[in-house]
């Protein structure tokens, strides 16, 4: 933030994430570039990694960043949320961000993966959980419609208790206790409303 002497872009989200990272991709000065969202905490095990890998001398072009989850106060162990990585610390001039909804950075060159996780506390009550789960599938449903992709009626019956039995089941959501079992739910109903929203549509 400013106080700290950090420089504050303002631009509006006009519903594609990949054109916003891209933005501020075009304002940063350095030569390697790490992106964090709001809900994300780096540590200072996170932080001394990251100097350490950035200022070594290698042909790696980006890092991915192991990224744990906090759910209902517990950090979750299981499920597929659990095993999240994402490519976060990259080159300036790698490449380009991709997908206007779960974006992705797409860079040429060598990759590695960081020891120490980045912490995401991403929602913290029920309710707003719920209001981002409306909102992404909003944007997921608009993305899939523009690469051609129509209603299944199959799939809306099958997709979302598969999903509930892969987090909870093969993935071991059981093991998190009740917020494993929340969470195993939430991303059904997930699966479920992205695919009535893609009929509605």
């Amino acid at each position: 933030t400013k106080p700290y002497g950090a420089k504050v872009y303002h631009r509006h989200l006009d519903q594609d994430y990949a054109a916003q990272r891209n933005f501020a991709l075009s304002k940063a000065t350095k030569d390697w570039v790490l992106f964090v969202d709001a809900d994300e905490i780096v540590t200072p095990s996170l932080q001394q990694e990251i100097l350490n890998v950035t200022t070594t001398n290698t042909n790696i072009e980006g890092f991915y960043l192991y990224r744990q989850d906090v759910f209902l106060d517990k950090v979750l162990q299981y499920g597929e949320t659990s095993q999240v990585t994402l490519l976060r610390l990259a080159r300036k001039n790698s490449g380009r961000w991709a997908r206007p909804v779960h974006e992705i950075w797409n860079i040429s060159g060598p990759t590695e993966k960081l020891h120490h996780p980045l912490i995401h506390q991403p929602h913290a009550t029920i309710s707003k959980f719920i209001t981002k789960i409306n909102f992404y599938t909003n944007l997921e449903a608009q993305y899939r419609i523009q690469q051609q992709e129509q209603f299944s009626l199959i799939k809306l019956v099958l997709f979302p208790p598969l999903k509930f039995f892969h987090n909870y089941l093969f993935k071991l959501g059981f093991l998190d206790g009740f917020p494993g079992l929340v969470m195993a739910f939430i991303m059904s109903l997930h699966s479920l409303i992205l695919r009535v929203k893609l009929y509605e549509k």
